[in-house]
């Protein structure tokens, strides 16, 4: 059987959710839409389009229209200083893989692209990067899993899937693959495993060596 590993990106191969909501909450307040990292945090897993909808319907008011590009210079800033750090044991896991692996995000290519370079983690994944903006649903919606799995020839059994939100979680398990849920993240904080097992996560590992076990166990590794 051929066999894939899907990689969420944020909270999975870098450790971006505490710095991306730091951000956003800069961005979002400077627009007139105070908001603190804190409250972006309840966003962690949608794509940017619901979390901006929310943010709308939340004011009662239009976000400005360049309000994505905003965000993306921020990242540009901060990323020309500081590189985006990839999740601890990720790269070498990447490596002793047996099997292909790919992304598979509800960010846009633009943003996969530029964090995943500042992490040195971009060649670990030559033409195997997928977005939610390549399918009509995102995550929690099956489709992104679905068609990443589908461009690589794989079938749902076929496919691992890690994932560090309950968003994701419930996307792989809608797509009928087993579910890796992630804890390793900055962002996690106490109960959010219980969180993940409720939403469907056949195991919840803590650091990137626990996930290396269970992908040995599925005989998943070199």
């Amino acid at each position: 059987m051929t066999r894939l590993v899907i990689f969420d990106c944020d909270g999975v191969l870098i450790d971006s959710e505490p710095i991306a909501c730091a951000i956003m909450a800069e961005v979002f307040t400077a627009s007139g839409f105070p908001l603190t990292a804190t409250d972006i945090h309840a966003f962690i897993g949608q794509d940017g389009a619901t979390t901006y909808a929310e943010v709308e319907r939340r004011f009662g008011k239009k976000l400005p229209a360049d309000i994505r590009e905003r965000n993306r210079a921020v990242y540009r800033t901060r990323l020309a200083t500081d590189a985006m750090p990839a999740i601890n044991g990720v790269a070498d896991l990447i490596d002793r893989l047996a099997t292909p692996a790919c992304v598979a995000s509800n960010s846009s290519h633009e943003y996969l692209a530029m964090v995943l370079a500042s992490a040195q983690l971009a060649d670990k994944f030559p033409q195997r990067i997928f977005s939610s903006y390549d399918v009509p649903r995102p995550k929690p919606h099956p489709d992104l899993f679905e068609h990443a799995a589908r461009s690589l020839g794989v079938t749902a059994d076929g496919c691992i899937v890690i994932e560090d939100s309950v968003h994701g979680v419930n996307a792989g398990v809608a797509a009928g693959m087993r579910v890796i849920g992630f804890c390793g993240g900055g962002h996690c904080l106490d109960g959010h495993a219980d969180k993940l097992i409720a939403a469907g996560a056949h195991i919840v590992c803590a650091d990137m060596e626990d996930v290396a076990r269970h992908l040995g166990t599925y005989g998943y590794l070199a």
